[in-house]
Formats: C-alpha cells, sequence, structure tokens
C-alpha cells in the first residue's frame, strides 16, 4: 500500500478512536446499580454523575438524590412479585436528556409459607376502600428530597416473628397474599422509633391495627403500629 494511503488510514483511525471517546462514558462518568445480580424483595442501589436524577425499571420508577460527594444516589426495591430474568434499568436526566442502560438479572427466589393462627374477630377485618386507597397513594408518591441515611435502624429491638416475603395463609387457607414488611416482637410499653428521618404524612385508627401513623422517608416507606 502507498505511503499516503497508509497515512490515510491512520488519519481516519485517529479521528475514529477520538469519536469513540467522545460516545463511551469514563468510568467516572458511568452509572452503577448493585447488586448486578438482584432476589426478588431485595434493592438496587444506584450511583451516577450528578446529572441524573431518575431511574425506571419496566413500569416502576425512582429518584436519585444529590450527594456531598457530588454524585447521585437512589435506592429502587425490587417487588416479590417481580418476575426473574434480565432486564435494563434506564437511568436518565432532565437536564440534558442523558440516558445510560444499566443490565441486571433479578434472580428466582423462594420464600416459605407462613400460617398465621387469627381468632374469628381478627380474621373478620378487612380494610375499607378508602384505607387501600389511601395507603396507595402514600407507597406511590416519591418525595423530592432525601431524609435517610445509612444505616437504617430497626424500629424495636425484638425478635423477628414474620419475615418479609413468606406467603401467608390464615388459619391454613392460602391469602394468595405476600407478607411486605417484617413484623418484630416487643414488651408493652417499648418505644417503636422510625428507622430514619423523615416526615409525618397521616396517622388515623385503621381497621386493621388500632392506629398507625406513617412516615416517609424518601424513597422508603415506613409504618409505625399504635399498641
Amino acid at each position: 500500500m502507498p505511503d499516503r494511503a497508509i497515512a490515510h488510514w491512520k488519519q481516519l483511525a485517529v479521528v475514529f478512536s477520538v469519536a469513540a471517546g467522545w460516545a463511551a462514558p469514563t468510568p467516572a462518568q458511568k452509572c452503577t446499580a448493585v447488586p448486578a445480580q438482584v432476589k426478588l424483595g431485595e434493592t438496587l442501589r444506584i450511583t451516577c454523575p450528578a446529572k441524573f436524577n431518575s431511574v425506571k425499571l419496566n413500569d416502576r420508577g425512582g429518584k436519585l438524590y444529590p450527594q456531598p460527594d457530588g454524585r447521585s444516589f437512589g435506592l429502587l426495591p425490587i417487588s416479590v412479585k417481580d418476575k426473574p430474568g434480565s432486564f435494563t434499568l434506564v437511568v436518565t436526566s432532565d437536564k440534558g436528556g442523558a440516558t445510560q442502560n444499566l443490565p441486571i438479572i433479578i434472580r428466582k427466589t423462594i420464600f416459605p409459607l407462613q400460617n398465621v393462627k387469627l381468632s374469628p374477630e381478627i380474621e373478620g377485618l378487612h380494610s375499607t376502600p378508602e384505607e387501600m386507597a389511601l395507603l396507595a397513594s402514600f407507597r406511590d408518591a416519591i418525595s423530592d428530597t432525601r431524609s435517610w441515611r445509612d444505616p437504617l435502624v430497626a424500629p424495636v429491638p425484638g425478635c423477628v416473628t414474620s419475615p418479609f416475603g413468606v406467603k401467608r395463609l390464615h388459619n391454613g387457607k392460602p391469602t394468595g397474599e405476600y407478607h411486605g414488611g417484617v413484623d418484630q416482637r416487643t414488651p408493652d410499653g417499648e418505644p417503636i422509633r422510625a428507622v430514619a428521618a423523615g416526615t409525618i404524612t397521616f396517622g388515623r385508627a385503621c381497621a386493621m391495627a388500632k392506629g398507625v401513623a406513617t412516615r416517609k422517608v424518601a424513597p422508603i416507606k415506613t409504618a409505625k403500629t399504635n399498641r
């Protein structure tokens, strides 16, 4: 090949390499999601450059919050009812429309059964449509500010009586429901503390409990049941 042609190809190679360098984000510009292989009921921890502020997995979205180190950080829970398989986590910015796609794998997870023995009076209790709508609105809303900090602290020191994710039976009858929280046992009079700072959004008597106060700590939601 003539020297002129060789020089021309070298120039093209330099142009292509420069173009590729501009197109591909450097390690400091890349978002990360941990763990890359997540179980049902676990939570993804997403870290990105500061310009990214939202994340979406299928039809579930979340926010990323500014951090003191100049990056953005957020959590995205994986539902017990999500399907296992390979998925794409989409991270976006409302400043310039930047987007990054992160591959994740949701692993198949087996949860045990739990039979809860209830008295006829308790078994007959059901949440009203108003209560269900109120709790749904609380669950789906995402705060604009982050109040929580790692590590979260358990609300009471008592032992766990019902772990997260178990398939519930009431008096031996399947309910078709999974336990979406963690139940702990503690003596009467023991203070129940919030797992993190936040804002009380409502407090009222409910059919399924003597009283409940909900606290939003963005994007984590917790509930405090009064005795």
